[in-house]
């Protein structure tokens, strides 16, 4: 990927962990950017060994390029709309039930890239269904969106002895499309990259706990791009 778009992927977090050898994961990552997912899978089968699984939006499957990679590897689509998102969190469980010592599970929990009127909608939506403690929080947010739990939570009830891994880039946020991505090749961009690790016994069994333990990561995560951009 980095030679394809030109990329220089710069590791800039001073807690760089990545996936540790010999154990599975499942990497929370940063949307920003339909680049973002061929960066990760790059990332992870060049430089971690790892054999990825990736829960993406259906509608990158309308890109041929994209689509012929993504179906090489064990994919959960999520359709935009539709009975069918009933069915997301059962096949995301499914995917991650099985992960091995070189496995890495992928996921989004954003969901979409981050505007301000997106982020007005789901803080709207917490008010209304009385969840004024995550509206508080989704508003502390500047770069991201609140992450949605029932995705990635559904993968690590799965695999409860997989490590949690938070992976956090900026440099592709002006690529809102996939016409954006090839329209901007060669890329020539700078991307800076963040990883680090929380290990399986310390991630909540809780959903409570869970969720609040979520929530503070994800402000790290924001953070991150805060202080990167800033």
């Amino acid at each position: 990927a980095e030679r394809t778009f030109r990329l220089d992927v710069v590791a800039v977090d001073g807690r760089n962990e990545g996936p540790a050898p010999g154990r599975p994961a499942i990497v929370a990552c940063r949307h920003a950017g339909p680049g973002d997912s061929m960066l990760l899978v790059d990332g992870l089968v060049n430089d971690h060994r790892r054999r990825p699984r990736i829960v993406l939006k259906d509608l990158l499957q309308l890109d041929p390029c994209f689509d012929v990679m993504l179906n090489r590897v064990p994919t959960v689509f999520v359709p935009s709309s539709g009975p069918e998102r009933d069915q997301v969190e059962a096949a995301i469980a499914r995917l991650a039930s099985d992960l091995g010592p070189e496995d890495a599970l992928v996921i989004f929990p954003e969901g979409t890239n981050a505007t301000a009127s997106r982020k007005r909608r789901i803080i709207h939506r917490f008010r209304r269904a009385g969840r004024h403690d995550l509206a508080t929080k989704a508003d502390a947010l500047a770069h991201t969106l609140p992450p949605r739990t029932s995705g990635l939570f559904a993968a690590i009830d799965a695999a409860p002895h997989a490590d949690v891994v938070f992976m956090v880039h900026t440099g592709l946020e002006h690529l809102n499309s996939l016409g954006d991505v090839w329209r901007g090749l060669p890329m020539d961009s700078r991307v800076l990259l963040g990883w680090w690790r929380v290990d399986a016994a310390d991630v909540p069994g809780d959903h409570a706990d869970r969720e609040r333990w979520l929530y503070d990561e994800w402000q790290r995560l924001d953070d991150w791009v805060a202080q990167r951009q800033g």
